[in-house]
This record gives C-alpha cells, structure tokens and sequence, in this order.
C-alpha cells in the first residue's frame, strides 16, 4: 500500500574512507532480520569486511562474497545461518 514502509530490505554500506571498523556494513529492515538474524550481519561484516580481508583480496571480491553469502542463506534452510 502506499505510504507503507518494506521492512525487507538489505542495504550494504562500504566504507573505505573511514578508516576504522569493517569495511562493509549492513543496515537491514526488520523482515530479513526474521530469516537472517543480527548475528549472521556482525559475522558477515566479520569475515569479508575487515581491512586485513579487502587489503589482500580487493574490495570487488569483499562484496561479492558478501552478496553472493546473503542469497546462499536466504535460499538455504541450513541452520549456520542463523546460529
């Protein structure tokens, strides 16, 4: 309906210039945090989004494998995304 607000959304923030923190980062609505909880985005970040990570494998790669992460979880029923 208009005037609603999708709560199933995904946005990947890359922030190279801030110099601390990962790299990738992700605002997520309220509908994937059923499927996909806050633990799976902190790993996520964890893993491809440090600056050791984008440093010896790129940053094109760094958000491919995240992306390429997200759909493997969403479709899948294993449980290690989630637990």
């Amino acid at each position: 309906k208009e005037g609603q607000k999708d709560d199933k959304y995904i946005v990947l923030v890359v922030d190279q210039f801030g110099g601390r923190g990962n790299v990738l980062n992700f605002n997520v609505g309220d509908g994937v945090k059923f499927a996909l909880p806050n633990v799976f985005w902190t790993r996520l970040s964890s893993k491809y989004g440090t600056t050791f990570f984008v440093r010896e494998n790129g940053i094109d790669i760094a958000i491919t494998n995240a992306v390429e992460a997200i759909v493997q979880c969403l479709r899948s029923e294993e449980a290690y995304c989630v637990n």
